[in-house]
């Protein structure tokens, strides 16, 4: 019999232990995909309303967001109010998102309190302050580089979290944001290619919470493609799968599910010696089973004259 703590390779074990942190953390909530496609919804609200507002002095198409939000603007607080909401929203979907690598989560809340510094450093009259340059540009690296940390090579994992996918959609985002820093400097629609770019990189922390949330039907990490470990997600619900990350973390076999151990736990154990199947057979009736007594009309033969027919019958094989 072999150690059940047994030592796994450095590659290996690696594996195992990050497909464990996340057999443990738990499913992803549906209130975080709440919150993704609210930040979304918040900003291209935000600026649409907050546009209607301005006079028609005000040029969507060559003016930034962050105008709308400056101390020149008509009702500032509509767009400020805007990007508080988004920022807070970032912050909360980074919380839900337990599936994901803690790296993407950490960019994520970086993003969200970059957004919210944005919103809480509002243009001057002069044009935009320090801190308002600071937060923008951490918000729009952040957004930038994301979809990298949020890759997964483990087996069974959404497409969305492939290397191909997150290379694609990096390649994507540097693409906006080269042509955003190209627009600051006065060559083209600076209001038209910020909203581009800031709508496409909030729109992917919903696609991934999305598929996070949907993958849970159906285990999206299934470390060796062990059953058991199917079994005790779909039958036993995350209890079970909690229990076999931990077994999957320590280096052993999985666990057996909870409704396993209180089969085992109820029945009573085996005598020493003997293997379960013996244990378990029935008591063999007896070969020459005494018959009833028989009955004649209800009343039991009388003893007196069965045992005068047994001597008579006794004293004529003595003679034979």
């Amino acid at each position: 019999m072999g150690s059940p703590n047994r030592v796994l390779p450095l590659t290996q074990h690696v594996a195992a232990s990050r497909a464990a942190a996340r057999l443990l953390a738990g499913p992803v909530p549906a209130w975080t995909v709440a919150a993704a496609g609210l930040s979304e919804v918040l900003l291209v609200g935000g600026w649409l309303v907050a546009g209607a507002l301005q006079p028609v002095s005000y040029s969507p198409m060559q003016q930034t967001m962050s105008d709308l939000a400056g101390q020149t603007a008509t009702d500032p607080w509509v767009m400020t109010a805007a990007l508080f909401g988004v920022g807070s929203c970032q912050v909360a979907a980074s919380i839900g998102l337990t599936r994901a690598a803690v790296q993407a989560r950490l960019l994520l809340i970086l993003a969200g309190l970059s957004t919210i510094g944005v919103a809480a450093s509002p243009d001057a009259a002069g044009g935009p302050t320090p801190w308002h340059l600071a937060f923008a540009v951490s918000s729009v690296v952040t957004t930038l580089v994301w979809p990298i940390f949020t890759v997964c090579r483990e087996p069974g994992r959404p497409w969305v979290l492939g290397v191909c996918s997150g290379l694609a959609v990096t390649v994507l985002f540097a693409a906006l944001s080269g042509w955003l820093l190209i627009s600051t400097q006065g060559s083209g629609d600076l209001g038209l290619v910020e909203r581009l770019t800031c709508s496409a990189q909030g729109m992917w922390p919903l696609v991934v919470a999305l598929a996070l949330w949907q993958a849970e039907a159906h285990p999206p990490i299934r470390p060796g493609g062990d059953p058991l470990l199917e079994a005790d997600y779909r039958h036993q619900g995350q209890e079970g799968w909690q229990d076999a990350g931990l077994a999957l973390a320590e280096g052993a076999q999985p666990a057996a599910s909870p409704s396993a151990r209180a089969t085992s736990s109820s029945s009573p154990p085996c005598r020493t010696g003997r293997s379960p199947g013996r244990s378990r057979q029935h008591k063999r009736p007896a070969r020459n089973p005494q018959p009833p007594p028989s009955t004649v009309g209800d009343q039991h033969t009388n003893p007196v004259r069965t045992s005068a027919a047994r001597r008579s019958r006794d004293s004529s094989r003595r003679a034979c």
